[in-house]
């Protein structure tokens, strides 16, 4: 982590955010971060009184697109050629009847909003994971031009390496006066080969290669944490790259620090009727249902919860369906299943993350900072990880705990139930911790003054 305060407030930019995700719905790790940067987006790099300085252009699912009863404030929005194609229904239709057949292997968080090219016909086979080419609409590009000409943005984030296509799309003089930034999440092609050497299928189809090329045209690559910055600047050749992890919003703000021993205040209405004991421990998972996530708790629920006692689990997110999957299929599970409690998809953050004590991470795969541990911390709640999740993460005096087997696990949370002072001392660390180091200043402010950097270059000051 970085312990930078950005200098840059209020500049005279207009900034343009294109993503196919719709990222106010803030479902799954990737919304969440997408929504937290370009909330921090509007509010430094633009004037407060300038709301007409930022737009995001959206290429996702139209029945998706924000309306009036979105509660999150995003700006000016506009709908990639939805009027502007008569290809683009038959194209949705067909690309979520893709999705429906090409997720049976997994449902992650990609998997419910990424999409395929229209080319196909809703009749023809689907396929089970996509590639670059898929993204390269054809039927957005006048929409597109139009859009720039009429905004002007001096900067362009595309969120994911898949928008990158838009840099050949955009034409005259505006692709060269723009600075172009793409925002990673992870190594797109590093992921992929893990799923693959998982036996999984991954939702894209990319080699180190062909991730890179897509890379290059653009200014600035925006790395999710230093490992990932180091691998995208050993092989790129035009692009700066630097970090911008993950500054969870309102969290701190809302999150309450417990200074005795003693657990949490809990409120009624989260756990409902459940009936949980004042000594026993509530571990919480906030998760999407994507192959890192289902993998990593199924190996949880074997190899640690059935060498548990004094505890409870409480599953928030899309998870919760493999989890109650996992938990009716397999008989070995019988003494744990009365002690999990699926809550769906969370409204209130603020509310889930006070009724627990502590934030399981029990991810073996995947690359790209884990938003779940990152979101705990900032909620002031201690989180147990694995080893894989921690990567390029501090983890002295920041309040997680690293467990490296099922043995670890299990004493870990056996010790956090008996020793109540121990468990405040963590959730003190990672109040310490979130009030500095996940800051959005903090965050983001190497992101921000390169922008500003680059665009005072390309504009000549």
């Amino acid at each position: 982590m970085k312990h930078e305060v950005s200098t840059i407030q209020n500049s005279d930019m207009r900034i343009l955010l294109a993503t196919d995700q719709p990222f106010w719905l803030c479902r799954g790790g990737a919304q969440q971060r997408i929504s937290c940067l370009w909330e921090a987006v509007r509010q430094t790099l633009i004037p407060a009184t300038e709301s007409s300085s930022t737009l995001v252009y959206y290429l996702g699912d139209p029945k998706q697109a924000p309306d009036s009863t979105n509660q999150i404030d995003i700006g000016q929005v506009v709908a990639a050629c939805h009027e502007h194609s008569v290809a683009s229904v038959p194209a949705w239709s067909w690309i979520r009847n893709s999705l429906k057949a090409a997720s049976q292997a997994w449902t992650g968080e990609r998997a419910e909003i990424k999409d395929s090219t229209p080319g196909a016909t809703p009749s023809g086979p689907a396929p089970r994971s996509l590639s670059l080419n898929d993204y390269r609409w054809t039927w957005v590009e006048k929409h597109w031009n139009e859009t720039v000409a009429n905004f002007r943005p001096d900067i362009v984030i595309l969120e994911y390496v898949t928008m990158t296509y838009l840099i050949d799309y955009t034409h005259g003089r505006q692709r060269h006066q723009i600075v172009w930034a793409v925002d990673t999440h992870d190594c797109l092609s590093q992921r992929a080969a893990q799923f693959n050497a998982a036996g999984e299928e991954h939702w894209l189809r990319i080699s180190e290669a062909a991730e890179i090329a897509a890379l290059e045209p653009t200014d600035l690559v925006i790395a999710i944490q230093d490992s990932e910055r180091a691998w995208f600047a050993e092989r790129l050749q035009k692009p700066k790259v630097v970090v911008a992890g993950h500054a969870p919003k309102k969290a701190v703000s809302t999150a309450k620090l417990q200074d005795s021993a003693d657990p949490p205040t809990r409120t009624a209405g989260l756990l409902g009727s459940h009936q949980v004991g004042p000594s026993e421990l509530r571990l919480g998972l906030l998760a999407s249902n994507n192959y890192p996530n289902r993998h990593g708790i199924a190996k949880w629920l074997s190899d640690v919860a059935p060498h548990l006692h004094e505890y409870i689990l409480v599953v928030g997110g899309s998870i919760g369906t493999a989890v109650a999957e996992i938990l009716n299929s397999d008989e070995r599970l019988a003494l744990v299943k009365p002690r999990v409690r699926c809550l769906g998809n969370i409204q209130d953050l603020t509310e889930f993350y006070r009724e627990i004590d502590v934030v399981l991470c029990p991810i073996f795969i995947g690359t790209g900072l884990k938003i779940k541990l990152v979101e705990g911390l900032s909620f002031h709640c201690p989180v147990l990880a694995t080893l894989e999740a921690t990567e390029c993460f501090p983890v002295r005096d920041t309040g997680v705990v690293v467990c490296e087997s099922p043995e670890s696990w299990v004493n870990q949370i056996h010790e956090l139930s008996s020793d109540r002072e121990r468990l405040t001392l963590l959730r003190q660390q990672a109040a310490k911790f979130a009030n500095t180091e996940l800051q959005p200043e903090v965050v983001y402010g190497e992101l921000f003054r390169e922008l500003h950097t680059l665009v005072a270059k390309k504009q000549g000051v």
